[in-house]
């Protein structure tokens, strides 16, 4: 896509950061879908501006790198939950298939899909086996030739399939991998190890309304929904140890939805309690409502102020990006 656009107008910078915003835009639409089905439109809308503005994923969506493409996964849900709510169809089966060769092009997301495949045969075998999937399997199979670019690449040059597997060329010391590894998680939530490009200073990936629902949301999680629990907190560990392995803060750009996922969650959470404490009365309902919009508001400001005002200026980006 970049590289049509860049022969549309090789000298133009909107046109060379239009294919990540494009991406980006795409994954908030799935992501509000997914979230319009479970947990209603309100709370949809108000976890996808959450997840939107947060400053590391609006700043890769606009960053005109395949960085954006980290947060693939995303896609591979929403094209998994489409089977599951079409009952098969053949366009769920296409956009099922199109999220698996776009994951499959990312280095290191191949290892998620391994996992997911491998808890989940049973459910893949059975869904094959049944009369309404042969369709699908046909278009999986053709789709899955969009994958030959790749295999021939590997094959032609096997030194690349470390890179692709994320598999670092050399393992540094146990314990600075351990160090690593605990410093990827607490970028997520305290503070980053080091100065990187598209945060300003050392601040944490996460505010504090974010990890604030996300401790609710883990709560009601924990006690209602083990299961999917586990699968979220497992993809964003995975997603820290690559990340620490190959010393790659982007990489936790993998785990930014999943933990949006939790957030939501506490969103939902709160304004069930809020509805059942006044069961009869829609007021408290609106002002529910009201509350939480406002919390995300200056989410939002934040996440506006922070991604195009203070990063542009600030003396580091300044320093990298500007030639004198």
């Amino acid at each position: 896509m970049q590289d049509l656009f860049l022969h549309i107008n090789p000298h133009s910078s909107f046109l060379m950061r239009l294919p990540s915003v494009i991406f980006g835009l795409s994954f908030l639409a799935v992501f509000y879908w997914l979230l319009a089905g479970w947990l209603g439109k309100p709370i949809a809308i108000l976890s996808t501006a959450l997840l939107g503005v947060t400053p590391l994923y609006l700043l890769l969506s606009r960053d005109g790198t395949p960085r954006v493409l980290n947060m693939s996964l995303l896609a591979l849900v929403g094209g998994y939950v489409w089977i599951t709510r079409s009952k098969g169809s053949a366009r769920a089966w296409i956009g099922f298939g199109l999220a698996i060769v776009l994951c499959l092009y990312v280095p290191g997301l191949i290892w998620f899909l391994l996992i997911g495949a491998a808890m989940k045969r049973r459910s893949i075998a059975a869904a094959l086996r049944n009369g309404t999937a042969r369709p699908g399997s046909i278009f999986l199979a053709c789709l899955l030739i969009l994958l030959l670019p790749i295999v021939i690449t590997l094959v032609r040059e096997p030194r690349l399939v470390r890179a692709y597997l994320l598999i670092p060329t050399h393992f540094g010391e146990p314990l600075q991998q351990l160090k690593n590894f605990g410093w990827m998680i607490w970028s997520l939530f305290i503070q980053t190890g080091q100065h990187e490009t598209l945060i300003l200073g050392r601040l944490p990936i996460l505010d504090a309304a974010q990890i604030g629902l996300m401790v609710f949301g883990g709560y009601v999680m924990w006690t209602r929904l083990k299961s999917p629990l586990y699968w979220l907190i497992g993809t964003v560990l995975l997603s820290c140890l690559l990340a620490g392995l190959n010393n790659n803060f982007y990489l936790l750009a993998i785990s930014l939805p999943f933990l949006a996922i939790l957030v939501a969650m506490g969103l939902r959470y709160l304004f069930i309690e809020w509805v059942h404490i006044f069961p009869r009365n829609p007021l408290p309902r609106y002002f529910a409502i009201t509350l939480m919009a406002a919390v995300v508001l200056i989410h939002v400001f934040y996440g506006v102020r922070y991604g195009l005002a203070a990063w542009p200026h600030s003396l580091a980006v300044n320093h990298l990006y500007v030639l004198k």
